[in-house]
């Protein structure tokens, strides 16, 4: 199987994946991959952009809320495959998933392996918590969980999170600990979408 292995980093945490995907799965697929590898549940719209200014994005089921709605260039995640969003070495797309919070992942195709994939190569940081921009994303959490009670947010996140203790924190931060091997088997679970007819920009 021919995989193409994509270098991704979350620009707000000092976490990064290396994945290595079928090149003919779709970016709805990509998308499923990089919520598995970060952590994230789908919660959220989400969108892609390439260099060249390409937009691909979800639609939304709230179409008065749609970010992107006035923009009739913009395409279905569906429709095209990560072969075709990714044309050479290097090439790059941003991922951005929840609006509000504005995750962004960038994404740069490395090399073309042949495996059985998916698979994660490589995987350092955190995984993410959800609707955490307002504590610093997951570095910001960990990094008040460290600090304890002396904190002046700590109180309010244990609360949130349901941390009642000193160790309680510690193994939130060993539970969101990325692992190459744990994404893996949950990229290995990812159902490849039937893929949609690529609708042709104006």
């Amino acid at each position: 199987m021919n995989l193409i292995v994509l270098k991704c980093d979350w620009r707000q945490c000092k976490s990064s994946r290396t994945l290595a995907l079928p090149a003919e799965w779709t970016l709805y697929d990509l998308h499923q991959a990089l919520q598995a590898a970060f952590g994230w549940f789908e919660g959220h719209l989400y969108m892609f952009e390439d260099e060249d200014g390409t937009r691909w994005e979800e639609e939304s089921p709230y179409d008065d809320f749609a970010v992107f709605d006035e923009d009739e260039d913009k395409l279905p995640p569906e429709g095209t495959t990560i072969g075709e969003a990714f044309p050479t070495p290097k090439w790059r797309l941003d991922y951005t998933y929840d609006f509000g919070d504005a995750n962004e992942v960038r994404i740069v195709r490395q090399k073309d392996v042949e495996g059985d994939g998916p698979a994660c190569l490589k995987a350092s940081g955190l995984m993410a918590e959800e609707d955490s921009a307002g504590v610093g994303y997951a570095d910001g959490i960990a990094a008040i969980l460290k600090a304890g009670p002396k904190d002046k947010m700590y109180a309010d996140l244990a609360d949130w999170l349901g941390i009642e203790s000193e160790s309680d924190a510690k193994s939130w931060i060993e539970d969101h600990t990325a692992s190459a091997e744990a994404i893996t088997v949950d990229l290995k679970r990812i159902k490849p979408a039937r893929r949609k007819k690529k609708r042709a920009k104006k």
